[in-house]
């Protein structure tokens, strides 16, 4: 579970009322997408909307832990 700090996502969660499911906007082993462009270049017409904003700090994706063990998944 991932609870954000984006504020562009945190209101979409918050209009939608419910939680959203996601993965990377990346295919396997591809570089995370940092731009709407690229976005779209990954996966084309397979998309309806590309909700374009500002991107966080971060250049890399951020850690993924099981949540029963603590054991880190993606570092």
């Amino acid at each position: 579970v991932r609870v954000t700090a984006h504020p562009l996502a945190g209101a979409l969660c918050r209009v939608w009322g419910k939680p959203l499911v996601s993965t990377s906007a990346n295919p396997a082993d591809a570089p995370p997408a940092r731009s709407p462009l690229q976005v779209r270049r990954y996966f084309g017409d397979r998309l309806e909307l590309v909700l374009a904003g500002a991107l966080g700090a971060s250049r890399r994706p951020t850690s993924i832990r099981d949540g029963r063990s603590g054991h880190l998944l993606r570092a």
